[in-house]
């Protein structure tokens, strides 16, 4: 049974370097827990971690891919519900309380877009991300992610309040056209190795690659930015 501490906010992403920089000035009472890549390991892990822990608020970040054309690369977005892209049971779609999205929106002056977060099983290809945005209708600002839905799912079972704040590193229509689903291991993480191994063999991918370093690094340090602020506004009880 998870114990109730007041000074505990979890912090969550699927690797460490989304939340390396906020890891540096975060203020005190704040764990940081990774949740690995993709539904299937982060369902398991957040339940476990939910089992022993049960913290006033926990916050999903990470990176995000574009579903809306009007977003633009270090855009921090926030949802007010997450949705299944691939729904295979129900619900597939979860709101996030309005006490809990009252806390970012007392923030002034620090700009973010509040939407839909749509959460599918592999890592979204341009082509992936264009055709889900065709079939995807409602006009509201839309990202999508591996992680968020089963978090936020995993959250109301334990009843625990959540926020989820995700930062854009690629556009709808992005000219950064690598496929890292191809490189992922048995186990959902990708390879690091393989994907440099890759480009020795394909020079031509490495401009792309290194684009890509440059805005995860970018967007990590967007999220540190967003988030020690937000950590600061956390009040005494969320529900």
């Amino acid at each position: 049974m998870g114990t109730h501490n007041p000074e505990f906010i979890a912090v969550t992403a699927a690797l460490a370097r989304e939340c390396g920089p906020l890891r540096q000035i975060a203020p005190k009472g704040v764990v940081f827990f990774k949740t690995g890549i993709g539904q299937q390991k982060a369902d398991p892990a957040i339940r476990t971690f939910l089992a022993q822990h049960k913290p006033r608020l926990l916050i999903n970040t990470g990176f995000a891919g574009a579903l809306s054309p009007s977003l633009e690369i270090g855009d921090i977005v926030i949802a007010n519900r997450l949705r299944r892209g691939d729904p295979v049971d129900r619900p597939a779609e979860i709101e996030v309380s309005d006490k809990a999205l009252s806390i970012p929106r007392s923030l002034k002056n620090i700009p973010a877009y509040y939407g839909t977060a749509v959460t599918v099983n592999n890592i979204a290809t341009t082509e992936d991300k264009e055709l889900l945005a065709r079939s995807y209708s409602d006009p509201e600002t839309a990202w999508v992610d591996m992680e968020s839905f089963v978090i936020a799912r995993a959250c109301c079972d334990y009843q625990v309040p959540c926020l989820f704040v995700r930062c854009i590193t690629d556009l709808l229509n992005d000219e950064l056209r690598f496929d890292f689903n191809r490189y992922r291991t048995v186990k959902g993480d990708v390879s690091y190795p393989r994907v440099i191994g890759s480009a020795i063999l394909r020079p031509r991918s490495i401009p792309a690659l290194m684009k890509y370093k440059r805005r995860s690094v970018f967007c990590a340090n967007r999220i540190a930015s967003f988030l020690v602020q937000l950590l600061l506004h956390v009040p005494a009880e969320v529900k």
